[in-house]
């Protein structure tokens, strides 16, 4: 038997609202800073959606007012069930 977990109230506690090339979803944003001392930017940033949500490579993502280009997407987990989008 396979597990299937469902991820909808997960999307509703930690998720908010952005748009994947101009289509309206629920992700969840995080952004890890750079460095403790301001000498290298190396901020990442990811946004983590279901894999329903169409997203390809150089696709914009709007989100509070800031535009991200999507770098590359990955799988999020071994269950397919989300994706994991790295931004610049």
């Amino acid at each position: 038997m396979a597990f299937a977990e469902d991820i909808t109230a997960f999307y509703a506690d930690f998720g908010e609202p952005v748009t994947v090339n101009a289509v309206a979803v629920t992700g969840i944003f995080d952004l890890v800073p750079g460095d403790a001392f301001g000498i290298v930017n190396n901020s990442k940033a990811t946004l983590r959606v279901p894999s329903s949500v169409a997203a390809a490579v150089g696709q914009s993502v709007v989100r509070g007012g800031t535009t991200y280009t999507i770098a590359s997407v990955d799988y999020a987990d071994f269950s397919g069930a989300e994706n994991l989008i790295y931004l610049k």
